[in-house]
């Protein structure tokens, strides 16, 4: 009987389970007759407490009207979930702005039922938006440049550095092409990429800082001093360093203040001065002094030279035999002289011997000089082989100019700053001569019938034309004179040969004699320097030559004047 009423009590909670099981997979538990069952879920709804910004914590909530042993299980619309849970409310971080929804579960024994809410994340604002930079910058150097925030998410960086140039970036360099002030801006923006977003809820910062670009500090600077240090010569001051950014004072050290990165000065007096020049820019100042030694006076200025020699075209010299030479300045002190014989070689003195090893007409040139002036003169050779084949020249060249006031045949007077033109007269087409223009100042011009040229200096000038054959040989000489920028009004007076025209004094404007050739011409040595006659009338001189070897002859060498140019 007891066995019985167990395996009865057995078979009744097998039931049981039975039943309990299959109401767990339908969905409704059906409790056994004698168990009281949950009541089933209604009303159910689902809220929360935004909006709210991203990161900021979110409070969701379930509510219901009817329902026993309710159970929560939440779906934040984001990638997380919790639950199941008891409680209702769940609190939950969303990390990215946007619209999210979220949805809510809740479970008894009897029921299920499902709920959503609609949560908005709105972007954080961005603040404390700081920039800093490495200012004042040296031209030349980048500038660089940072920005922080201190709350901002997904944040990026636009710059503007305030000369029309732009970059992206939290950490940057810029580099300025110029000097001075700039007002540079960072603009802050979240870059979401999310379509969920609004635009009212994207969010900027932006905030401004000034900037400065200086040049760079000077580099050692030298003062460089060129020029005689002797009382009343110019001296010529530069410094090492030139640019036009830099400011330059020189303090002469004599009372006297200059500027500019070159500058000359003379001093009037004997003694020691301290020169200081001071430089400076933007970033810098730079003071450098040098001593300088002013000793004596200058060398008197070399005026009127000449060169002579002791041939004629009556009297010519043998070749293989010395041709003495000299130049005779009629002022000037501290000079040197410095000769080409026009036949390729040369020498140094103020007298000089030299042997031609052609007959020929020869353009021996001098050039003396010293710290004051230069100046140059020439002198015709006459060199015979035997007395048979001297060269000669033909006739005058025929030349016309302009550009000035023809004061008589050959001599002209040019206002300053206007050019001078000169042409030789009658070229055939088919010459094969060519002409040398000296033009006394320095400047010379080869192959050519018309020249115009504008004189930098004010003065007198001797235009010297020299005519070639074929064979290089000179055929005609002729001068032109000019005056530049002189009194030209004045009557023109000439005296033993020389003319005088107001101030301007030893002026010969006849032309070159015309000589007619007494024998058959030989060619001459080709010439690769532009000669040129002398300019004045030759007076006698006579010069003791010293001895310096046994090439020289001994003795007085009396100079006879030549009687063509």
């Amino acid at each position: 009987m007891l066995h019985r009423r167990r395996i009865l009590f057995l078979s009744l909670l097998l039931a049981t389970y039975c039943l309990i099981t299959a109401a767990s997979y339908s969905g409704q538990f059906v409790a056994p007759a004698y168990a009281q069952a949950d009541q089933p879920i209604a009303g159910l709804t689902a809220s929360n407490d935004g909006a709210k910004e991203a990161g900021q914590e979110v409070t969701l909530s379930a509510a219901i009207v009817a329902g026993t042993n309710v159970n929560y299980t939440w779906n934040f619309g984001d990638g997380q979930s919790a639950g199941p849970i008891a409680a209702k409310d769940v609190k939950h971080i969303y990390t990215s702005p946007g619209r999210y929804t979220a949805t809510v579960i809740a479970r008894n024994s009897v029921s299920q039922v499902l709920a959503t809410t609609n949560v908005v994340i709105n972007v954080p604002p961005i603040t404390n938006l700081q920039v800093v930079s490495d200012s004042p910058s040296v031209l030349g150097v980048p500038t660089n440049f940072s920005a922080s925030i201190g709350t901002g998410i997904n944040v990026k960086f636009k710059w503007n550095f305030g000369d029309g140039q732009e970059a992206e970036g939290q950490n940057v360099s810029h580099l300025y092409s110029k000097m001075g002030k700039y007002t540079v801006s960072v603009t802050a923006y979240s870059d979401l990429n999310n379509n969920d977003v609004q635009d009212d809820n994207e969010v900027t910062a932006t905030t401004t800082l000034e900037v400065t670009v200086t040049e760079p500090k000077l580099p050692d600077l030298q003062i460089l001093i060129v020029g005689d240090r002797r009382v009343n010569a110019e001296l010529f001051f530069q410094a090492s360093v030139r640019s036009e950014s830099i400011n330059y004072t020189w303090v002469m050290g004599d009372g006297t203040t200059l500027s500019g990165v070159d500058v000359t000065h003379t001093y009037e007096e004997e003694g020691v001065f301290t020169v200081v020049l001071i430089a400076s820019n933007s970033a810098d100042v730079q003071v450098v002094t040098e001593l300088v030694t002013i000793t004596g006076t200058q060398p008197e200025k070399i005026e009127n030279l000449q060169a002579f020699n002791g041939t004629s075209l009556s009297n010519p010299q043998a070749t293989e035999s010395f041709v003495t030479f000299a130049a005779i300045p009629e002022k000037g002190t501290d000079v040197t002289y410095v000769w080409d014989f026009g036949d390729g070689e040369g020498a140094t003195g103020q007298v000089v011997n030299h042997s031609y090893l052609r007959g020929g007409r020869y353009l021996a040139k001098v050039t003396a000089s010293n710290v004051i002036n230069t100046e140059t003169a020439y002198s015709v050779v006459h060199v015979s082989d035997g007395g048979q084949n001297l060269p000669i020249f033909g006739s005058d060249i025929p030349f016309e100019c302009s550009g000035g006031t023809q004061l008589t045949n050959g001599l002209y007077a040019i206002l300053e700053g206007r050019a001078i033109r000169c042409e030789i007269l009658g070229v055939a087409a088919d010459s094969t001569d060519t002409y040398e223009w000296d033009l006394g100042d320095g400047s010379a011009k080869v192959d050519l019938n018309v020249i115009t040229h504008i004189y930098a200096e004010n003065g007198r000038h001797v235009i010297r034309i020299i005519q070639r054959d074929e064979n290089a040989r000179i055929i005609a000489i002729a001068n032109v004179y000019v005056v530049v920028n002189e009194a030209v009004n004045l009557p023109l007076i000439c005296k033993n040969g020389r003319c005088e025209i107001g101030a301007i004094k030893g002026l010969d404007p006849s032309p070159t004699p015309t000589l007619t050739p007494t024998t058959t011409p030989t060619p001459m040595p080709t010439e690769t320097s532009t000669p040129t006659p002398t300019s004045t009338s030759i007076v006698p001189a006579t010069v003791t030559a010293t001895p310096t070897s046994s090439a020289t002859p001994n003795g007085s060498v009396v100079l006879p004047p030549p009687t063509e140019p």
